[in-house]
């Protein structure tokens, strides 16, 4: 765990979705794997697979080599993937400890947001099966912005709909492309390990604060995060 760059509390809080609160990688992989073999007769790597999650699936679907599909056929790739991922969504579990975190945030008024590289049917198909749902006043998606992760817009965008500045609100995620996008805003930059990010690469960004378990960023949110009571009068 590493500290923050001060101890001055947030005035919003905002988070990645895919491997930050929940453990989605198994599932995303295997549904961009089969999309790809759909349309393209083969794919990537696991590993190389797992170092795209982060950046919007138009993006990622336009990096095979050799393939070059154009917008109509990304359209239709998408709703590929998203078929896919009800197949493959008993891979799919949330890190309950973030998930917690988010919720205690929210209960205690501090104005929260989902920042996603997904797309916004992306979004729309994957909440009715997330608990955390109603925890989060804004949901920003990679389709509601001109430039997504890791450039500053979603970040930029959610502040705007909180009503809070970039720079009193912190990004918490677990890619490199996260960490840019809050840096990018002027916001503070957290990162977990547990996600789809390699650890090391995460560190090497230097982030504001690195929690390697879901446990450990739900007792910084507890203790740096959420409204402290107020010590009893002797």
């Amino acid at each position: 765990m590493l500290g923050l760059r001060s101890n001055e509390k947030m005035d919003a809080v905002l988070f990645d979705i895919d491997g930050t609160l929940v453990d989605s990688i198994a599932a995303v992989v295997r549904a961009i794997s089969d999309t790809w073999h759909t349309y393209a007769g083969r794919s990537h790597p696991d590993a190389v697979i797992r170092g795209m999650i982060g950046r919007p699936l138009h993006w990622q679907f336009r990096t095979l080599e050799g393939f070059a599909p154009d917008d109509a056929t990304v359209k239709a790739m998408i709703s590929t993937f998203i078929r896919r991922m009800e197949v493959h969504r008993h891979l799919e579990h949330e890190f309950g400890p973030a998930v917690q975190a988010l919720r205690e945030l929210s209960e205690h008024h501090v104005p929260t947001a989902l920042v996603t590289s997904k797309s916004r049917p992306e979004l729309e198909d994957f909440l009715p099966h997330f608990s955390g749902r109603d925890y989060a006043q804004v949901c920003v998606t990679a389709t509601d912005v001109a430039h997504p992760k890791p450039a500053p817009d979603c970040v930029e965008l959610a502040c705007a709909q909180l009503g809070v500045r970039p720079e009193r609100a912190v990004l918490i995620g677990d890619s490199i492309y996260d960490l840019g996008s809050a840096r990018a805003a002027g916001s503070m930059a957290v990162a977990v390990g547990y996600g789809a990010g390699d650890p090391e690469a995460l560190r090497r960004e230097n982030p504001d604060a690195f929690f390697s378990t879901p446990e450990d960023l739900l007792t910084w949110v507890r203790h740096e995060l959420l409204p402290q009571p107020c010590p009893a009068k002797s």
